[in-house]
């Protein structure tokens, strides 16, 4: 999960601190809110544990993803579109305890983001 937060906090040009920081300045929230949505589509990773991440509850993970989702679609896609089926790989291969139908169900989402 570590890597693609990097590369998420690389493409909006932010330091990893501000993406998981508590600001709440309009473009941080954006980006959280993007960031949110990537962890819970390309990682097993739960809302519960996504929020610990950020140091946020499960419920304001569920707000931001809805966010993500309506308000900031545009923004989002183009996040997705940008990431690296190598980046998800090495998602995957730290994560390392996938089973291989997991494996690979994140191997099509890598190449369908590609």
């Amino acid at each position: 999960m570590d890597a693609l937060l990097r590369s998420i906090a690389e493409w909006f040009d932010l330091p990893l601190s501000s993406l998981t920081g508590r600001s709440r300045v309009p473009s941080l929230v954006r980006a959280r809110h993007c960031a949110f949505a990537v962890l819970r589509e390309l990682t097993p990773s739960t809302l519960v544990e996504i929020g610990h991440v950020f140091g946020r509850d499960h419920s304001t993970v569920v707000h931001g993803i809805g966010r993500a989702l309506t308000k900031h679609r545009p923004t989002y896609d183009a996040l997705l579109d940008a990431l690296s089926p190598s980046t998800v790989q090495e998602m995957a291969d730290r994560l390392g305890a996938f089973s291989p139908e997991e494996r690979k169900a994140i191997m099509a989402i890598a190449e369908s983001v590609a």
